[in-house]
């Protein structure tokens, strides 16, 4: 799995992208369940698998680890934005969507759920006008480094390492 704890002025929170089954999911606590993370790049306005493909490598084994989860967007029914922000707002716990005392919700399901990739998850990945190709780029860049550790032990990193950390003597 990939961990990146994001922080902010006003937020921090941890977001993971595991590997189950062969499968990718995204995982926050934001969210009840685990969400495919085809399906939170759809919703993020990646158009088709091809794109994805593009993003994430081009090469064999990228598009061999990347099969299963592609398939599983498709099993889903999911080829819009629209259909990815529906099932992602499904997912939102009810803790996050406000307090008791509110009565009707002042925005629609799919609103909170683009609010929420855009401003909860990943935070540190500034997302303006909902133009959301910098947190795309950074999601894939994650699932390919998880690839390539997959395959090579020597990629897999630890930022927490004392060994990673930068001293100024």
């Amino acid at each position: 799995h990939a961990a990146v704890t994001s922080s902010t002025h006003e937020r921090k929170s941890k977001t993971h992208i595991i590997s189950k089954g062969g499968r990718f999911a995204l995982r926050h606590n934001t969210m009840s369940d685990d969400v495919p993370v085809v399906v939170a790049l759809k919703a993020m306005g990646v158009t088709s698998d091809q794109e994805v493909m593009m993003l994430v490598g081009s090469e064999p084994r990228f598009a061999q680890a990347m099969a299963a989860s592609l398939q599983e967007c498709a099993t889903l029914g999911i080829f819009s934005e629209g259909q990815a922000l529906e099932y992602i707002s499904k997912r939102i716990r009810n803790g996050q969507r406000g307090g008791p005392w509110e009565r009707a919700p002042r925005r629609s399901e799919q609103d909170e759920a683009r609010e929420l990739l855009a401003h909860v998850l990943l935070a540190h990945v500034p997302v303006i006008d909902y133009n959301f190709a910098p947190k795309v780029v950074y999601v894939a860049q994650m699932l390919r480094r998880m690839i390539s550790a997959h395959a090579d032990p020597s990629f897999m990193d630890d930022m927490d390492y004392y060994g990673n950390k930068r001293l100024e003597l």
